[in-house]
């Protein structure tokens, strides 16, 4: 039994939010339920998916429910994810998998048995009437076998990905926390291939209106950098971010999740 039930949403604080919680509670009044965010960005799948995969991890043997759904009523499934040692309950979008798979993804089942459900399950909040009762049902020990069928093909979403010219790395901001440190999808690994901490930076920012170019070191950590210095660094998370020391990289450039970023190599 894993009475652990994460909540990681785009509904803010929000009624919704509370429905949910109050569903999970009269299935399984001994659930101890966690708010990972609510404060995902309306449809932010792939913000909603780095959330998941960097937090997730410290609720080893939990249920996490994720429910960032721009999708919600259409012929988009719902999954299960059964990981080494937890669940994973949310929109078949891509969502939930980064989070898997770092979690040890095992099978993947549909939800369809819909005495698992509430009784009326409305075409517009599926967080509360499918992926809500489902978790706590699974708290309780239902076998997820019972709860659907075991499917092999899914939405996949990489948040770790880049492409390497002979001389220019590329890749995308996959997201921006509340500081304003600007994650990109450029892992530690490719980054520690190409580049030593010290290393001045020539960095190019690219959307559909501005291209950006600065210079910035690369520094261990933000307080390596002086008050205000745009630098670069390895997040917590192990992805590279662009960061200014007691300052904010996405005021500074006014760049924003999805920009292209180019690192001369």
């Amino acid at each position: 039994m894993q009475n652990v039930i994460t909540l990681t949403t785009d509904f803010g604080l929000s009624e919704y939010v509370a429905a949910m919680k109050g569903v999970i509670l009269n299935i399984n009044p001994d659930a101890r339920i966690v708010d990972i965010s609510h404060t995902i960005s309306p449809q932010g799948i792939i913000e909603g998916a780095y959330v998941l995969y960097s937090t997730a991890s410290y609720f080893p043997r939990a249920v996490h429910v994720g429910v960032v759904d721009p999708g919600v009523g259409t012929e988009r499934i719902g999954l299960v994810l059964e990981c080494e040692n937890c669940y994973l309950v949310g929109p078949d979008n891509g969502l939930l998998i980064p989070c898997a798979i770092k979690m040890g993804l095992k099978r993947a089942f549909r939800i369809s048995d819909q005495k698992y459900l509430l009784k009326e399950v409305t075409d517009t909040f599926h967080g509360r009437d499918i992926f809500a009762p489902v978790a706590a049902h699974i708290s309780k020990g239902v076998s997820i076998s019972e709860i659907g069928e075991e499917i092999e093909e899914y939405v996949e979403l990489h948040l770790k990905h880049h492409v390497k010219h002979d001389d220019m790395l590329e890749g995308n901001i996959i997201f921006v926390d509340r500081f304003g440190n600007m994650i990109t999808s450029l892992d530690k690994e490719i980054i520690s291939e190409c580049f030593d901490f010290g290393s001045l930076l020539k960095i190019e920012l690219v959307n559909k209106d501005n291209r950006i170019k600065k210079e910035m070191n690369f520094l261990k950590s933000y307080g390596f950098g002086e008050k205000g210095e745009l630098i670069t660094t390895i997040s917590s998370s192990g992805f590279f971010e662009i960061a200014v020391n007691q300052g904010s990289a996405k005021d500074t450039l006014g760049a924003k999740q999805g920009d292209l970023i180019r690192i001369k190599i």
